[in-house]
């Protein structure tokens, strides 16, 4: 892969059509977008197409906003994109790939331990508290 070129939620029908065949020109080769309504109007799924362009997809998750949403988007594209971009080298022709997003229920993401109710080992005054 020689360049990487994104699209936004911004980039409607007339910027992809248009942008897209540029990009191919331009030895763009892959396409990362949010816009995962984009295979579902006419005009940009012609213009992909057309262009030859692979198309990676990553959602942004409404129902976390804010910083856990971001997290959770850019987790997301870190995470799957050597994959990603691993199974493009290997194409024999144009792909269309869909990134499954991380799980970002804070249960998922990190562990808590107090170490006043459960020392690790070696945590200094973890005998006298496994004792009490």
């Amino acid at each position: 892969m020689s360049s990487t070129s994104t699209s936004s939620r911004a980039g409607r029908a007339r910027r992809t059509s248009s942008c897209t065949p540029k990009a191919k020109a331009d030895s763009f080769e892959v396409v990362i977008t949010n816009d995962t309504k984009q295979l579902s109007r006419p005009l940009e799924v012609a213009a992909i197409a057309q262009s030859g362009l692979h198309r990676i997809e990553y959602r942004q998750n409404n129902k976390h906003g804010g910083l856990v949403g971001l997290g959770t988007a850019i987790a997301t594209v870190c995470a799957a994109l050597p994959h990603a971009l691993s199974e493009l080298e290997a194409a024999d022709g144009q792909r269309l790939i869909s990134l499954t997003s991380i799980d970002p229920t804070r249960q998922k993401r990190l562990q808590i331990t107090d170490p006043a109710v459960a020392p690790p080992k070696h945590w200094p005054g973890r005998d006298e508290v496994s004792e009490s």
